[in-house]
């Protein structure tokens, strides 16, 4: 027998370290945690719950990525392969 209770808490335990969420600095300071775990990576995938009623916030929180963290995550990988390339 499965112990759905059991599966369940096991699934939202390591939803939290799949999941990257938060204020915008939270989000960047994970991001950059995970970039300096395994390096430099090219896609990041933005998903989004639907958020019927919260039109406004999705919206909000797809733009806060894209005009600010995500930019700020750009520098700071630009920022280590220059740091990198120097020390070689």
């Amino acid at each position: 027998d499965v112990d759905w209770d059991e599966v369940k808490a096991a699934a939202v335990a390591k939803s939290k370290d799949l999941i990257i969420a938060g204020t915008k600095k939270t989000v960047l300071d994970k991001l950059v945690a995970f970039r300096d775990e395994i390096g430099d990576f090219g896609v990041l995938m933005l998903t989004g719950h639907d958020m019927d009623g919260l039109k406004d916030t999705w919206l909000n929180s797809f733009t806060v990525m894209a005009e600010e963290v995500g930019p700020a995550l750009t520098r700071y990988m630009d920022d280590r392969r220059g740091t990198s390339a120097a020390a070689e």
